[in-house]
């Protein structure tokens, strides 16, 4: 009863995408810590209950081993899978080109739930030229836009949009000031580093399609920089 219990509240916090956010993830510690909590009192309480027991048929060493071994089979499915049954996943940034939004060392937690890309919102997809790998950008544009950067301002269907602004010390090369104009098909989306100058993004390898897509980033849930530490991303 408690092992069910504790999976089902695995499975409700997934199915609400609860873990996805700061607080789901300190609840998924909680609800951990607690069912650990609760095992360990309801085995002393049931020994105490009676000094005369009667052995059960499951009262032997091989059936507590093998409750053992499913329960964390079980546990460990949980987790590598979390993606699409916890939904929330966890990265760690390695790459420099999401400064000052996001910095070399953060641990972000992401949305696996979130399945259409916006623009302004911060993403983690599998690049086409690396289709293992796991890059983290921010959405300029989506299927049917236009888009081009004049200036070092991003224009999509003509209008500067401002969620993509960057600072100038961010976008001083000329690849991070001028682009021609670019259709993006249906079914994809554009992707842009926030340190334009320090980023290999949609400019040299291309749109992305949907199916790439992992999730939307959500927050920074440890950093070095203890300040960082459960800030949200935009």
């Amino acid at each position: 009863m408690i092992v069910a219990c504790f999976l089902s509240s695995l499975l409700l916090g997934g199915v609400f995408g609860a873990f996805s956010t700061k607080y789901g993830m300190v609840m998924l510690a909680a609800i951990a810590l607690l069912f650990s909590v609760v095992l360990i009192v309801s085995a002393v309480v049931e020994a105490r209950r009676s000094e005369e027991y009667e052995l059960r048929w499951f009262n032997r060493w091989y059936w507590y081993v093998a409750a053992f071994l499913v329960v964390s089979l079980g546990l460990q499915a949980f987790f590598v899978f979390r993606g699409s049954i916890l939904g929330y996943e966890s990265f760690q940034i390695h790459a420099q080109s999401m400064v000052p939004t996001l910095e070399v060392g953060d641990f972000i937690a992401v949305d696996t739930r979130y399945r259409e890309p916006a623009i302004g919102d911060v993403i983690v997809f599998h690049p086409p030229t690396d289709p293992e790998g796991s890059y983290v950008k921010r959405v300029a544009a989506i299927g049917g836009d236009r888009i081009a950067i004049q200036n070092g301002d991003v224009v999509v269907n003509g209008v500067v949009e401002d969620k993509l602004f960057v600072p100038a010390d961010s976008r001083g090369r000329e690849y991070s000031v001028s682009m021609a104009t670019r259709q993006v098909p249906e079914g994809s989306f554009f992707v842009l580093g926030d340190l334009r100058d320090n980023s290999n993004d949609s400019r040299f390898w291309g749109t992305v399609s949907d199916d790439n897509l992992v999730g939307k980033v959500t927050y920074i849930w440890y950093s070095s920089n203890a300040k960082r530490i459960g800030t949200r991303v935009r």
